[in-house]
């Protein structure tokens, strides 16, 4: 059922820059599990599919905005971009500055804003089966890279991701090294590195560097641990 006239698409309509069409997807993506119902054959609807599918499409708009902005850049710097676009601290921020808080449902105590940068990829999911790519693109330049971030600004910030893999291991107290690896006839970069802690295999990392491969494979591992950077 298509509902478009109800405060809550009137409230994103604001906030989206465009009038939704389809309010029961907003509806999913602003309902955190804490606060789960269920549809007729006992499965939980809240935000957490169109979170992923979010999250994806994002990783998709970032890529190809960089891609174009960059087009003499090798792949490590692109990707490295994209992370420092879409880190968790950064989509917490937006997201709370766009007015996530006074929409998302919620039951829950957790101090931490990740809720807030979890709804806006739910928002750009329910954008996604909604209006299609063009207007998820379209609103991620607009609302996001144009009015909340500075790509020319964030180029200029090293995120040192060995030296924060690092400071977790020792906080945890876990031993934290990094071994190298040959790379194979079809891969391009002669480095590649592996990181491990207290002896276990964790991610790998590939550069043109010997400390390229290292950052690679500690943002991988960071990721895989989800630890905020």
């Amino acid at each position: 059922m298509k509902k478009t006239d109800n405060p809550l698409i009137r409230s994103l309509s604001k906030i989206l820059g465009f009038k939704p069409k389809n309010a029961t997807y907003y509806e999913l993506a602003l309902r955190h599990p804490s606060v789960s119902i269920k549809d007729t054959q006992g499965r939980p609807l809240n935000n957490e599919r169109l979170e992923l599918l979010g999250d994806a499409v994002l990783e998709l708009i970032v890529t190809e905005t960089l891609y174009r902005l960059y087009p003499d850049k090798r792949e490590g710097f692109l990707s490295e971009m994209r992370s420092k676009i879409v880190c968790r601290n950064n989509l917490d921020k937006i997201g709370e500055e766009m007015g996530m808080a006074q929409l998302l449902l919620h039951k829950t105590n957790d101090n931490s804003k990740n809720i807030y940068g979890n709804a806006l990829e739910s928002i750009l999911g329910a954008i996604f089966l909604d209006a299609g790519y063009e207007q998820c693109y379209k609103f991620v330049q607009k609302e996001l890279l144009d009015k909340h971030l500075n790509i020319k600004s964030l180029q200029q910030k090293e995120t040192n991701y060995k030296a924060l893999l690092l400071q977790w291991g020792q906080k945890n107290k876990k031993k934290i090294s990094f071994t190298e690896k040959s790379p194979t006839a079809t891969q391009t970069t002669p480095f590649i590195a592996l990181a491990w802690i207290d002896g276990e295999q964790q991610e790998m990392g590939c550069g043109y560097s010997k400390r390229e491969s290292q950052q690679e494979a500690s943002k991988h591992t960071l990721n895989k641990l989800h630890i905020k950077y």
